[in-house]
């Protein structure tokens, strides 16, 4: 078998980077108490806009339901999309305050779709010949 290692490679990227912007906006109880008195800088519209994008878990539903569309129209881009923004997701949001996290369900979903499409079976001898 043929392994393009795009799309983990990838999602590793999207790990790290999301990781980083959590540890660096979100996470810090120095910003937050700096952020909740009033000061208006860089560091606290991004914590703002991160949490704001997260919270109501509204990338969750698009996640999943990207997921779905690739599964259902078998499309290998919108599977890597739905992979990507999935692993974001997870990363930033957390998962701190919903029953079902939409997050992780729509991103296992489309890493269970990508070997589909990623991984190319290796010609056998017999199927070359026929």
């Amino acid at each position: 078998m043929k392994c393009n290692l795009f799309p983990w490679l990838a999602i590793l990227m999207i790990l790290l980077l999301s990781w980083w912007l959590r540890i660096l906006y979100i996470e810090p109880q120095e910003l937050a108490i700096s952020c909740e008195s009033g000061v208006d800088d860089f560091a606290c519209s991004m914590r703002k806009n991160l949490t704001a994008i997260f919270y109501d878990n509204v990338v969750g539903f698009a996640v999943l339901a990207m997921a779905l569309t690739g599964l259902w129209r078998r499309s290998a881009v919108i599977g890597l999309s739905a992979a990507l923004l999935g692993m974001a997701g997870m990363v930033i949001h957390g998962g701190l305050h919903t029953g079902v996290e939409f997050n992780t369900v729509g991103f296992v979903l489309a890493v269970l779709s990508l070997p589909r499409f990623y991984l190319q079976p290796a010609l056998s001898s017999r199927s070359e010949s026929l």
